[in-house]
């Protein structure tokens, strides 16, 4: 197995943590036993939570098609170019994006794909709009957004539509 892919699923298993019970190396499929073949000899001495990831990873792995495979590498190669401090703080929105509930993690993919659909140019003034406001302000924003029920950002966000659709 490449040097890639012992990595990606350890760090799969650092980072997805959902409890179940312990896995037998006998219980995994035999795909999932190719891919984590570097763990067999430690396999029941890890723990559960990280069996229960590895096996996920494996089997997500085994199922993917030779281009997912190909774009999870190039992904991978660029997450280990990254400075820590710069993984570090992605790491931590990762853990705030899942602690969030499935409804709320829907909706935050929806809003990135609204902005992701916006031309460059318009994507660009909202950046610069945004950044133009000093970091106290925006930290204020932040905090305002977080506490609002989601029928008040409805609102809000049907105000600023309307606001800026002039």
């Amino acid at each position: 197995m490449s040097k890639f892919l012992k990595i990606l699923l350890f760090g799969l298993s650092l980072t997805i943590s959902q409890s179940g019970h312990a896995l037998s190396w006998d219980a995994l499929s035999p795909e999932q036993q190719q891919v984590l073949k570097p763990f067999q000899q430690k396999w029941s001495e890890l723990p559960e939570q990280r069996q229960q990831a590895l096996s996920r990873g494996a089997e997500k792995w085994a199922n993917m098609k030779p281009a997912e495979k190909q774009q999870a590498k190039k992904r991978f190669q660029r997450w280990q170019q990254l400075p820590e401090a710069k993984r570090k703080i992605l790491r931590e929105r990762f853990r705030r994006f899942m602690s969030l509930s499935p409804a709320q993690r829907k909706a935050l993919r929806a809003k990135h794909q609204w902005y992701k659909n916006l031309p460059p140019e318009k994507q660009r003034q909202l950046k610069q709009r945004w950044n133009n406001i000093p970091a106290e302000r925006r930290q204020q924003i932040k905090q305002r957004l977080k506490n609002m029920t989601p029928q008040q950002r409805q609102r809000l966000r049907r105000e600023i539509n309307r606001r800026t659709n002039r």
